[in-house]
């Protein structure tokens, strides 16, 4: 009786070690869709960090050129008439590539010095506010158009009421 209980043993009822086709492919497609989102991700980062970069950039530029500005005020040198009309000053911001073209420049303009009076004292004027404009081209930042048109970015700085003499 013992020979009829048995069964036979099949191949397909063996243990096997290791990992099936479709195991292994769905493996690779967690992996790979994980990997484009952290791709994706740090180039995103990564361009916003070089555009905050450049605004920093932009803004330690004209720092410098309204501390020039300052020492003309402070220094008793030409009138106002003779800042009215002088070409912007141009600074590299990000050097893109191996041509001057590629380049982002900072484009910062005088756009005035304006006197305030004090109405208590007695000197005329008192004090004078400085206002420069600072402009570059941005390029787009779009992943998927590199077609997309660059925009422009304005930063507007006034300085404090300095007490001057022009």
């Amino acid at each position: 009786m013992s020979i009829l209980k048995r069964r036979p043993r099949r191949k397909f009822l063996r243990k096997r070690e290791g990992f099936t086709l479709f195991e292994v492919l769905a493996s690779l497609l967690i992996i790979s869709v994980t990997a484009v989102g952290a791709g994706y991700g740090f180039m995103v980062g990564h361009a916003m960090y070089q555009r905050e970069e450049r605004a920093r950039r932009a803004l330690m530029y004209m720092k410098a050129d309204m501390d020039y500005w300052m020492a003309r005020i402070h220094s008793n040198l030409p009138p106002l008439s003779y800042f009215r009309g002088q070409p912007p000053a141009v600074h590299v911001i990000d050097r893109m590539g191996p041509g001057t073209g590629d380049d982002v420049e900072l484009m910062v303009r005088l756009t005035g010095i304006f006197p305030v009076d004090d109405i208590e004292t007695s000197e005329e004027p008192d004090y004078y506010e400085i206002h420069l404009v600072g402009t570059w081209r941005e390029r787009g930042l779009s992943l998927y158009n590199a077609q997309q048109e660059p925009t422009t970015v304005k930063i507007e700085l006034q300085a404090p009421m300095i007490r001057g003499n022009i």
